[in-house]
């Protein structure tokens, strides 16, 4: 389940942003790029509890909120009208 959990979100991240899926302008293509890489690798260091080294539960907890404000950075900068 640890391994799979950014199996799980990915597939929303592609529906809500879709310049994910190239579509929109270049800045909105590279941020979401950028936010979502970052996101899943931290989501996926916070719950293994492995990155570089092994990592203390504090560092996993860190990671954890690190990933979801990086999913918040995405949808903080796009207006509300273009998420319906």
């Amino acid at each position: 389940m640890r391994v799979a959990a950014a199996g799980f979100i990915v597939p929303f991240m592609f529906v809500y942003f879709p310049s994910l899926l190239f579509i929109g302008s270049a800045f909105d293509i590279i941020t979401s790029a950028v936010s979502a890489s970052f996101g899943v690798t931290a989501l996926a260091a916070g719950m293994m509890g492995w990155f570089v080294k092994e990592l203390k539960i504090w560092e996993r907890i860190l990671l954890l909120a690190l990933q979801s404000c990086s999913s918040n950075l995405v949808s903080i900068r796009m207006p509300l009208g273009t998420l319906y």
